[in-house]
């Protein structure tokens, strides 16, 4: 991957490598959870994903920042618009 790559791939921006890691696991959890059919509604799924933020912000309280609730919103609306025509997640 170049440097410029690197730019243009969006990050959560938090503050340790670990954070990071943290919010690609909240990500990857709730896409499968959506592909697998475990969660069927967009209410269920907003009130998974409030739980999962709010789990993560127990260790990864900057979670709440714009750089990780734009890199989650981003890539879930992906995820969810395509294939279910789900409105975008806004956060």
């Amino acid at each position: 991957m170049s440097d410029l790559d690197d730019l243009m791939t969006p990050t959560p921006e938090m503050y340790s490598d670990a954070g990071d890691q943290a919010v690609y696991a909240l990500c990857d959890d709730l896409e499968k959870a959506v592909n697998h059919d475990r969660i069927t509604s967009e209410e269920e799924f907003r009130k998974e994903l409030h739980l999962a933020i709010t789990k993560v912000a127990r260790t990864h309280g900057e979670i709440w920042d714009t750089e990780p609730r734009w890199y989650i919103s981003k890539r879930l609306t992906q995820t969810l618009t395509t294939p279910r025509q789900w409105q975008p997640v806004d956060l």
